[in-house]
C-alpha cells in the first residue's frame, strides 16, 4: 500500500471529493498564508513598549505550538482546519495586561495557561458544543464575517495601505511606497487568479509577489535575534497569576478565546462545507479540545 493512498483511506480524501494532489496544494498555501504569524506575533510580544518577551522564543514557541495544533487537529478531529496563534489576542496579552496593567510576562503566561485548562474543560465537558448549538445562525455568521474583516484589517494596516488618523481613525497609507505597491500586486494577482478559478491561485500570487519583493530588496531577512526557547521555556509564573486580581484578565483571555474559537470554526466548517444537515460540525468537541 502507497503512502498516498495510506492517507487517502484514512483522512477519507476522496471520499470528500478531494484528491492527494489537492490537499499538498492547499497544505502549502494554509501554510504560506499563516506563515506571517511566525513573524509578526514575537513583533507583538516583543516589543519593549508591550510584553517585552524574547522575540527569539516567541517565534520558536509559535512555530510549535502551531506545527502540533495542526498535526492534533487532523488527525484526532479529521478536520481541514489549521491552527495557530491568533491576532487580537497577543495584543491583548502583550499591551493590554503586560503595557497598561503592569502585569509582569511570567504571570500574564500563567494567566494564559489557567484560561487554556479552563477552555479545554469546557470543551471535554461538551459545553462549547452546546453554545455552537445555542447560538443564532446570523450571528454565527456575523462573528464568521468579523473575524475576517478583522483579519483584513490587520493586512491592510500591515502592508501600510491604511494609517491611523486622528479625524477618521483609519485613510489611505502613502500608496506610492514600494512595500505598499508590492501589495498591492500580491492583491491584484492573486485576486485574478482566483476569481478565475485557477487552483493554487493564493499560493502562486504569494509566491510571486515574495521573489518579486525579495528581487527588488523590499523584502529582507530578518536579524538581530536567535531562536531559542531557553528564555522563556516553562517560566510562566501559575502561582501569580492565581491571585484574586488576576481574575478579569483570566475570564478576559476564556471569552476572548471561547467566542474568537466558535466564530472561526464555525466560519471554516460552512466555507468548506463541512457542516452537517442539522447544522452542525462534525467532530466538534475534538475540534473545538484541539
Amino acid at each position: 500500500m502507497t503512502e498516498a493512498l495510506k492517507l487517502n483511506r484514512f483522512f477519507r480524501i476522496e471520499e470528500r471529493g478531494s484528491s492527494v494532489g489537492r490537499e499538498i496544494i492547499g497544505g502549502a498555501t494554509t501554510f504560506v498564508t499563516m506563515a506571517y504569524i511566525i513573524f509578526v506575533n514575537p513583533a507583538i510580544l516583543g516589543d519593549v513598549n508591550g510584553a517585552g518577551m524574547n522575540m527569539g522564543a516567541v517565534m520558536v514557541a509559535t512555530v510549535l505550538a502551531s506545527g502540533l495544533a495542526c498535526i492534533i487537529m487532523g488527525i484526532a478531529a479529521d478536520l481541514p482546519v489549521a491552527l495557530a496563534p491568533g491576532m487580537g489576542m497577543n495584543a491583548l496579552f502583550s499591551y493590554t495586561i503586560c503595557a497598561r496593567m503592569g502585569v509582569r510576562w511570567e504571570t500574564a503566561l500563567g494567566i494564559v495557561v489557567i484560561s487554556g485548562a479552563v477552555f479545554l474543560a469546557l470543551s471535554l465537558f461538551r459545553f462549547r458544543e452546546k453554545i455552537i448549538g445555542a447560538v443564532p445562525e446570523s450571528l454565527k455568521y456575523g462573528a464568521a464575517a468579523g473575524i475576517g474583516l478583522f483579519i483584513a484589517f490587520i493586512g491592510l494596516k500591515n502592508a501600510g495601505i491604511v494609517v491611523p488618523d486622528t479625524a477618521t481613525f483609519v485613510s489611505f497609507g502613502p500608496i506610492a511606497e514600494p512595500p505598499v505597491l508590492l501589495s498591492l500586486l500580491a492583491l491584484a494577482v492573486t485576486g485574478v487568479l482566483t476569481a478565475f478559478g485557477i487552483r493554487g491561485g493564493i499560493l502562486i500570487g504569494l509566491a510571486a509577489t515574495g521573489m518579486v519583493g525579495m528581487a527588488t530588496g523590499i523584502i529582507r531577512p530578518m536579524a538581530g535575534f536567535e531562536p531559542s526557547l531557553k528564555e522563556t521555556f516553562l517560566a510562566a509564573d501559575l502561582k501569580a497569576a492565581l491571585s484574586l486580581s488576576m481574575a478579569v484578565p483570566i475570564l478576559t483571555f476564556l471569552f476572548f478565546d471561547l467566542f474568537d474559537t466558535v466564530g472561526t470554526l464555525v466560519g471554516v466548517a460552512e466555507t468548506a462545507g463541512l457542516k452537517k444537515e442539522d447544522g452542525g460540525i462534525p467532530n466538534a468537541g475534538r475540534a473545538l479540545a484541539a
